[in-house]
């Protein structure tokens, strides 16, 4: 996770999506060592975190298990960016404005989502 922590300390942008989804495709997730700083969920049905960083921007190791849920929430307005390592992830979007449903499933082989 070093790798991380120093580009992240090197990170001088403005912090935006274009910003952070640049940032996500710039690294070669081949390289990191993420398997020895995954967190184990603390409880049955649930996923664990792993807090990287809260500065500049949140970056979090998540190990989320196969046919874990989490429910409806939202992130009071902010953006964020979501690249998979192993595995398939689905995301739901549900509008709060104007009412929407939307599905996507994102795979470890599709880097930068």
């Amino acid at each position: 996770m070093e790798l991380i922590k120093n580009r992240i300390d090197a990170f001088s942008e403005d912090i935006n999506y274009e910003s952070l989804l640049k940032f996500a495709s710039s690294i070669d997730y081949d390289e990191l060592d993420y398997e020895a700083h995954l967190p184990a969920p603390e409880c049955e049905g649930d996923y664990g975190r792993n807090v990287i960083c809260m500065d500049p921007f949140e970056c979090v190791l998540i190990h989320w298990p196969a046919g874990i849920e989490s429910g409806i929430h939202d992130h009071n307005g902010l953006y964020g960016c979501v690249q998979v390592l192993e595995g398939e992830i689905e995301n739901v979007f549900i509008g709060k404005r104007k009412p929407s449903y939307k599905k996507r499933s994102f795979k470890a082989s599709a880097r930068a989502i």
